[in-house]
This record gives structure tokens, sequence and C-alpha cells, in this order.
């Protein structure tokens, strides 16, 4: 049978193969995804929000994201961006009195871990209306021009990445002569490996370049000439998280190119420095790896939700794994032809298989580590078992997956030809270079794949974008009718917004507007907050935020009203903060994680093993200094152990010291009608009180230092030279007592 014949006609078919597989050799990057939204979508409520909130999966760009409410009939009513105290929140105010009507939300996010920008739109009703809106999904579409950039960069990176790492690994183990005392290789395969080089920094440099026209024509929304014309890039480069990243990895492949140019330059014939040639090359290697890390800086690996540190150098792994690979097949089929030319016979092959064999060493390890961590990086995006069959990027992940083993089976064929008991009865069966050739057509199409899928959007999780009411309550107290909401409800950093009619009509007529803070209180901690102030941002709302709900459970929220002429109004409200509402900011890892890191590792370990060995055979292995090894990281890691347990323990230890768990918890929520009562049992049962000594300004002006536990106690029992109020009030009362006489205190009171 012609062989030779046969693989000729084999590639196209092999071609169209790893077209299919080619995604599962480099990671996919895509931007997240909504995760909670305020209100929901498609909601019918009996009343206009306050706030439009909209929670996404990574942190956004700032001064490229924006949020818009629309009428109707179209007409823009407000504007918002990402929220000051939240990256992943956009967030909007609507304008007072919205008549009932259907709206539009448009929601155009920019991740910062990508500087992907899409853009949806969501739908909310208020009132009964017969108006019909419908929503639009972000789009699932692959731009052009990224996938361009994105195919040039890496093809550039990874092809300069295999020649440089080939270089040192691979040719100079089979061919390196110090006859050739410029790169120890023939001046024909060092000129061959400089050409490499250059065009691969080209395409590199190129791609980059075109990325940041490409990401500032996503951000301003506008055509290649005016962000050309008007420097718009300069605000991306600067100003982003790509711009952040983008820099260091241009000059990075600046700093490359002079390593090259200086390396070419000195190791021409007659030079005086031939000797730089091996450490200049062997440092591109170095940059092209921190390279590579730069691209997994601004993968979906730097936005997971567990383990961000594991995911980021998986990911980077992947790519030093895949750019060995697929850059080696480049450098091999493109240096093969020149550096076998001259060659014939036995020399040809000896040289052949000396080549592959350093090659392909090598490669069962690499791609034992390219498939370990493709596993981890998949089961860090796939959230459920279910996603591989609803979601085209599982149905893609699986298919890809099945795929991978024929260009598995290819490689294997080779590292099979390439054994020497074997190389005899393949060479007449194998065509070398047209193999090599084969596998290098396919690892441009493999590069043109990944690009055209890097904008594939992840699997988004069960009930991500799902609606959620924000919680709202109203009271009057003395003039006021107070609104109070609180969003989004659950623990970490919180927005609350209080409606007063009364500063509406104030602020129409020019008055002084009353100042509002808010304090967060504990009860079953005993544990309250400093005082915060609100914002008064017109049409009578007030606004402010705070993280000082950290834990699930019963939390009062106390509002003090101070009038311009220094009349002070309080309120309370009682709120339960949900732990089951809360949106999930991290998940939890399973086993496939835990399987995949250690196949990670063990990859990782055969890859190293040759170079293990070697520093082991340094080691004096005699049996009693093997035990004292063993035996010294074993109570060193013991006392690690010890250590942390020690450090927690004495951590809840300190916090229980500094915050103990209160023996009798205050149940009256100081709201007016409990001030007033307060009030009137002060005056009569805590009469000695009301004689203004040190001892009670003491206790008055330091109760913000003190817990309600210590008031009550101080009610009871009397404080230093201060009676206690009368035996005969019960507990209820005393509680009373408390929330009243903390209104006195002059540093409690908000500033």
């Amino acid at each position: 049978m012609n062989w030779n014949r046969a693989a000729r006609r084999a590639l196209p078919t092999l071609l169209a193969l790893i077209f299919s597989a080619a995604a599962a050799l480099q990671p996919v990057q895509s931007h997240g995804y909504l995760v909670r939204a305020i209100p929901a979508d498609r909601a019918v409520l009996n009343r206009a929000p306050a706030r439009l909130q909209y929670w996404f999966s990574e942190p956004l760009e700032a001064r490229f994201s924006v949020i818009r409410l629309r009428n109707a009939a179209g007409e823009l009513l407000a504007e918002g961006s990402v929220s000051e105290n939240d990256n992943s929140l956009l967030n909007l105010r609507v304008p007072a009195a919205l008549p009932d009507g259907a709206y539009v939300v448009e929601l155009r996010p920019a991740f910062a871990s990508d500087g992907h920008v899409v853009a949806e739109s969501r739908v909310f009703t208020v009132g009964s209306t017969s108006e019909q809106l419908a929503g639009a999904s972000a789009p699932a579409t692959v731009i052009p021009l990224e996938a361009i950039w994105r195919a040039l960069t890496l093809l550039g990176t990874l092809t300069l990445f295999g020649a440089s790492s080939l270089y040192g690994a691979v040719l100079l183990p089979a061919w390196g002569n110090p006859r050739h005392r410029a790169g120890y290789l023939p001046p024909r395969v060092m000129r061959r490996l400089y050409a490499i080089a250059a065009v691969a920094l080209f395409l590199a440099i190129g791609g980059n370049l075109l990325a940041l026209l490409q990401q500032t024509m996503a951000f301003f929304q506008a055509d290649a000439a005016n962000v050309l014309q008007e420097g718009l890039w300069r605000f991306v480069r600067i100003g982003t998280r790509f711009g952040d990243i983008w820099n260091p990895r241009l000059l990075l492949l600046l700093g490359g190119a002079s390593l090259l140019l200086a390396s070419w330059h000195y190791g021409r014939a007659g030079r005086p420095q031939p000797q730089v040639v091996y450490p200049s090359w062997l440092a591109t290697s170095w940059l092209l790896a921190l390279i590579l890390g730069t691209h997994s800086a601004l993968s979906h690996a730097a936005g997971a939700l567990f383990w961000a540190w594991p995911a980021l150098l998986v990911d980077w792994l992947h790519f030093l794994a895949v750019a060995y690979w697929v850059g080696g097949l480049a450098t091999l089929a493109l240096v093969l032809p020149v550096a076998l030319g001259p060659l014939s016979g036995e020399t040809r092959r000896e040289a052949t298989l000396a080549v592959l064999r350093q090659f392909s060493r090598r490669l069962a390890p690499v791609v034992a580590l390219v498939i370990a961590t493709g596993i981890y990086s998949a089961a860090t995006q796939l959230t459920a078992p279910s996603d591989i069959a609803r979601t085209p990027y599982g149905q893609t992940l699986a298919l890809k997956l099945l795929l991978v083993c024929s260009l598995l089976a290819l490689a294997a064929a080779q590292r099979l030809a390439s054994n020497p008991e074997r190389a005899d009865r393949w060479a007449r069966r194998w065509r070398w270079l047209l193999a090599i050739r084969a596998e290098f057509i396919l690892a441009g199409v493999i590069l043109l794949a990944a690009a055209t899928l890097s904008g594939t959007p992840i699997p988004t999780p069960a009930g991500a974008g799902a609606g959620y009411e924000a919680q709202r309550a109203s009271q009057t107290v003395g003039a006021y009718t107070i609104t109070q909401s609180i969003t989004p409800g659950w623990t970490g950093i919180n927005s609350f917004d209080m409606a007063l009619d009364i500063a509406s009509g104030q602020a129409e007529t020019g008055q002084a507007l009353p100042a509002i803070h808010l304090q967060a209180v504990q009860p079953a901690r005993d544990w309250r907050s400093e005082w915060f102030a609100a914002e008064y941002i017109g049409e009578g709302l007030y606004v402010s935020a705070s993280d000082a709900l950290q834990e699930a459970g019963e939390w009062w929220l106390l509002l003090e009203i101070r009038a311009a002429d220094g009349q002070t109004t309080r309120a309370a409200w009682r709120w339960d903060i949900l732990a089951e509402a809360e949106l999930a900011a991290v998940r939890r890892p399973s086993a496939l994680h835990g399987l995949a890191l250690l196949a990670v590792v063990a990859a990782l370990l055969w890859l190293l093993w040759p170079a293990l060995r070697r520093q082991a055979t340094l080691v004096d292995w005699r049996p009693l200094n093997v035990l004292v090894a063993i035996g010294i990281s074993a109570i060193t890691a013991g006392l690690l152990y010890l250590g942390y347990v020690a450090l927690v323990r004495s951590g809840d230890e300190y916090r229980e010291q500094l915050q103990p768990t209160p023996l009798i918890i205050n149940d009256q929520l100081p709201m007016q009608a409990s001030l007033a009562r307060g009030a009137e049992l002060y005056q009569q049962h805590c009469l000695t009180w009301q004689s203004v000594g040190r001892d009670f300004e003491r206790l008055r002006d330091g109760a913000d230092q003190l817990r309600d536990e210590a008031l009550f106690a101080a009610t009871r029992d009397g404080w230093r030279a201060l009676p206690p109020c009368a035996a005969s009030l019960n507990d209820e009362q005393r509680w009373h007592i408390v929330n009243y006489f903390r209104t006195l205190s002059r540093r409690n009171s908000s500033p």
C-alpha cells in the first residue's frame, strides 16, 4: 500500500476532525452573566421602585458600563452606572412619581475580566396597564474583529514560545554542536528560527494592537476611524483593567523582540560575542511564559467563584502546555525542511529521529497536562452536569472531548514511530515530514477555532438572573411619613433609601432640609454600628449605603431626622436579613475539582520527573537521613496545623471576649412608641438619675460604648455611685428606659 498517497488522502479528513476538536486545547474566555435583578424581569409592581439594581457575576468597568430606563415610547427617563460600593452592580435611581405603565431597562455592562461588552434589556410594569414590551437577551455571537485579533495574538505568542522552548529543550539536545558558536546549531537552522521569531512577533504585536482597537470600539460604541482620529484608545489603555494587562504584555513582547534582535546581531558571523545567543533565547522563553500569564489574567479564570489563584495557575499551565505542543509543532514543520535539506540517507533518518524523540519525550506529559488542566477549567465553568446537555458550551465541550481522542491517537502514532525498536518498521510506512506538516496545518486550524470560540458564553447557573424584591416599610413619626427600603437585603453592602414627603416640599419652597443619619443594630449580639449619614438626592429621597449587615438574622435600623431648628425625630425598623436570599459570591468546589487538580499535579510531576530525578542523585538517601527528613517534615506540618488551629481558636475567643453573647437581649424595637414609653417610665422610676452628677454624665455620654445589656443592668443594679431605678420595673419597662436613655447620650447622637 502507498502510505504517502493514503496520508495525503486522509489529510482533509483529519483537518475536519481536528477543527471540531480544536477548542479543547484552548481555554474558552467569555463574559460574565446577570445573577440577580431588582426588580425581576416582567415584574408587575404596585408602585415604582426607588432604584433599579442588577448584579453581575464579575466586576465591571465603571467608565464604560451603563444602565438606562426608557418608557414605552422609547424616551430616556434616567441613566445610571456602576455602584461606588460594589463594582459588580449596575444601579439607577428611578425618577419620583413614575406613572403607571411599562418600562424598559437597557443594560450595557463592560466586564473587566476580559473586556467583553454585552447589551440586553429587561422590562417591568408599574400598576395596571395594557402596554406590552419585550426584553432582549445578550447576544451570543462572536465579533469578527475580536476573533481575528485573538487568532493573531495566540498564533504569534504560542509559536514564539514554542520556538524558544523547542530551541533549548529539543533542538540543542538533538543537534547541538560546539562547532557552531552562534547558538550551537547550523547557521541555516538559526536563520530559520530567527525568521519564525520575527513573523511570530509581528503577529503577536499586531494582534495586540488590533485588540486595543477592538476593545476601544466596543467600549465607546465607535467605529475604527473615530477611535483613531479622536485618540479614544488612550482612555482604554490607561483607565481599564484591559489596559492594565495590555500595557505590560506589550512591554514584555517588545522586551522579547529586543533580546532576539541582540541575539541575532551578536550571533552573526564575525561578531565578537556569539555566546549571547543561547541566554537570549532562554530569557525570551521566560518572557513568553509571563506573556501567556497575562492572557490568563484576562481569562474567565480571573473571575473564578472559588480557588481563584489555583484557577489562574491552572489556566496559565494550560496555556504553557498548549504553547509547547502547538508552537513546537509549528516550529518543527518550518525548521525540519531547512535542517534536513542538505542531508540524505541514514544521516537524514538519524537526524529526524533524534529531534522527534526529544520532542515526543516531553510531549506525553505535556498532553497529559493539557487534558488535566482542560478538565479542571471545564469543571470550573460548568455548574451542574445538566449543563453539558442544555447549553451550547456543554454540548461543544462534549463533542470536543470525543474528537480530541482522534488527535491524541495521531500523536500516539508519531510517538510509537519515533521509538528506536519500531523506527525501521514504521519508517517504511510513515512519512515524517508529511505528518509534521499535517500537524502544523491542524495546529493553525486549532488556534483559529479557539479564537472563534473565545466569545462563547459559559453556562449560566440555574437561578442566575432571578428577580428579587427589595424590602420596604413605612411609618409615620411626628410630622414625617417615612418610607424606607433596603436592597438587596442580604449580608454585605446594602443600599438604604428613605423617602420623606415633607423633605420634597421643603426643597420646593427653598427651606433648609433635615439631616438624616442611620445606625445598624444586631440585638442578638448586642452590637451597634457607628452612625452613618444619608445623602439627599432630590425629590424627597435620601440614600445611603453601608456594609454593617454582616450576618443573617434580625437587624434593627435606627433613623434620626434632625431638622434645621435642631429638633430631632427618631424612627426604627426591624429587618430580617435572610441567608437564603444572599447572592452566591462563591461556589463550593466538588470532588471533580479536587481530582482534576490532583491530575494537574501528577502531570506536572511527570513532566518535571527527569529534572527531579537528576536532583535526587545529589541527595544522600541513607535510611537514617530519610527517616530524619520524614520526621522533621511531619513535625513541621503538625506544628503548622496546630498553629493554624490555635490562630482560628484564638480569633474566635478574642471576638467572644470583645463581643460576648449577651445573657439578656433587648426585644423592644426603639420606635417612637418605645421612646415615649421609656421617657415616661424614666421620669417616674429613675428619679435619682435626673439630677445631674459626675457618674450620671459619664453613663450618659459613654452610653455609645456600652451594650444594651450593661445599660439594662444599670437600671436594675445601679452603676458606680448611681443607684438603680425602681425595683418594681419589669424587664420590658427597663428595655423601654434603655431605648430612651440612649437618645440622651451626646456621643451616641448622630454627628
